[in-house]
């Protein structure tokens, strides 16, 4: 769940990309990047994230690029505002990369 609805703020699809991007990092690391203790020591003190330099889990292994470490971080800022929305993430350089290696006849990226 986003920090966002432990706020009881109205849902946005930045909420998804929040989602997807647990999704993501649990796919390559094979654990969740938070457990609930950490979730609400974020939700209560919002400095935690900034004194943490923005990244309260292990990173991804080494096996995997620097770019899609980079987006899962980016999907997983806690401050909404912050968190980018499907679109910007669809537009970064290694998610295009990729699409346009699975899907080559794709007109548009």
């Amino acid at each position: 769940m986003p920090p966002e609805y432990c706020d009881e703020k109205e849902y946005t699809s930045k909420g998804d990309v929040w989602g997807l991007g647990v999704l993501l990092y649990e796919l390559v690391s094979g654990v969740k990047p938070f457990d609930d203790a950490l979730m609400k020591k974020v939700i209560a003190n919002k400095d935690l994230w900034d004194k943490s330099n923005h990244r309260l889990y292990d990173p991804i292994p080494e096996s995997y690029s620097e770019e899609l470490s980079d987006v899962i971080d980016y999907m997983l800022h806690p401050n909404l505002e912050d968190r980018p929305t499907i679109d910007e993430v669809m537009n970064t350089k290694i998610v295009r990369l990729k699409m346009k290696q699975l899907f080559p006849d794709m007109k548009t990226l």
